[in-house]
């Protein structure tokens, strides 16, 4: 997860499902050109155009409903889609005929700013050229992860809902709406597409009409993807209108300001409620403040090298930075948390990847389930 960390916005992206190991953290600021960023006041409004730097045709969609087989994954392409590189995306979906439950799965992955970072060294190698049928059809996410387990023995809380499983090829936190010709080292200057909040948006099109009665929608996501379960949360909560809760894989939004790139390179735009939010634990407070009603699960490591990076901590210090989160949300009853007390000579990331801990994953399971079905739940120091 391309954690080149230089962001007002603390948001912190981490190593995801795709096994990257780095992480950025996004300011909220605005940029002057390509790779370079000046902090002032947040933009949440329309991104404007210039050389360089273009919002695009709007995006339009018929919103049909997505027909799949049941219980099935399927990929399905969305034409008007982008990644970075400016080549179709789409979504994989296991579709449950009669359900009422949304899970959405929001992939992580690498963060990027400039030609650098998209397509000179992009981690992990490759992940802003595309993703289609063919990168659906080998998603270990998909065939691994418990979460998205389709029979009972998965222990996956979520094995009567639709599940859908958002790939990630922008580089933006799943966030952006802009275009940006950037200069690449040794090479010639590349339109690159940070378009994931544009695709997001055609996604959620189509899924709301596809699951028109839905009324529980869970947004989660591992890495990167968890930092977007919180910057697109209201997106997702506004297409649906239904109690939304979230399940941040290792993507804790802490309260840390940090120097540098802003998401307005990206054109992340955050609700109108979160104009002067400047850090990602503000953000999250934003949606505990309008949203109390819904739940939100944060799992972790105790120590956690590619969330420490991208923060700019010290691998010591990053259990500290963690637990004023946790305290800070004390006193909220629909916050809790599941951290894994790991061992600092072992730093581990994205805790649904280690699927292969069958122990580990049979109790997060069960304290999903437990929070998924509404039960009194707790935090956990496993």
């Amino acid at each position: 997860m391309n954690l080149h960390l230089r962001v007002v916005l603390v948001v912190l992206v981490l190593d995801a499902l795709v096994g990257c190991s780095s992480a950025s953290s996004p300011s909220l600021g605005t940029d002057d050109d390509a790779g370079n960023s000046v902090d002032s006041a947040i933009d949440t409004g329309t991104p404007t155009s210039d050389a360089g730097d273009s919002t695009g045709d709007a995006v339009t969609s018929d919103a049909a409903p997505i027909t799949a087989p049941a219980d099935t994954w399927t990929w399905i392409d969305f034409p008007d889609s982008k990644c970075a590189s400016g080549t179709t995306t789409g979504i994989g979906v296991n579709l449950h005929p009669g359900s009422k439950k949304l899970l959405v799965y929001l992939e992580g992955g690498g963060s990027c700013t400039d030609g650098q970072t998209c397509w000179v060294t992009p981690n992990p190698q490759g992940y802003t050229s595309g993703y289609g049928a063919a990168e659906f059809a080998k998603e270990s996410a998909v065939k691994n992860r418990p979460m998205m387990g389709r029979d009972a023995s998965s222990g996956s809380p979520f094995i009567d809902a639709n599940l859908v499983f958002v790939p990630y090829c922008t580089g933006d936190y799943h966030s952006g709406t802009k275009m940006k010709t950037l200069d690449v080292p040794g090479g010639s200057p590349r339109d690159t597409y940070f378009w994931g909040g544009r695709d997001l948006d055609l996604f959620l099109a189509r899924l709301q009409a596809t699951v028109p009665d839905a009324d529980h929608v869970w947004l989660a996501g591992g890495s990167a993807g968890a930092v977007a379960t919180v910057l697109d949360y209201h997106k997702v909560q506004s297409a649906f209108g239904v109690r939304t809760d979230v399940i941040d894989d290792s993507g804790p939004p802490l309260g840390i300001v940090t120097d540098g790139t802003t998401l307005a390179l990206w054109g992340t735009q955050l609700a109108s409620s979160c104009s002067s939010c400047r850090t990602l634990e503000e953000v999250m407070l934003d949606i505990r403040a309008t949203h109390p009603e819904s739940r939100f699960a944060y799992i972790g490591f105790q120590y956690d090298v590619v969330v420490a990076n991208g923060y700019g901590l010290a691998i010591a210090d990053y259990p500290t930075a963690l637990e004023k989160l946790l305290t800070d949300m004390k006193g909220d009853a629909n916050f809790q948390s599941f951290v894994v007390q790991n061992a600092k000579s072992k730093p581990q990331h994205v805790v649904e990847n280690h699927f292969d801990d069958a122990t580990m994953t049979k109790a997060v399971e069960a304290w999903l389930t437990t929070m998924v079905s509404d039960g009194a739940w707790s935090s956990v120091k496993y």
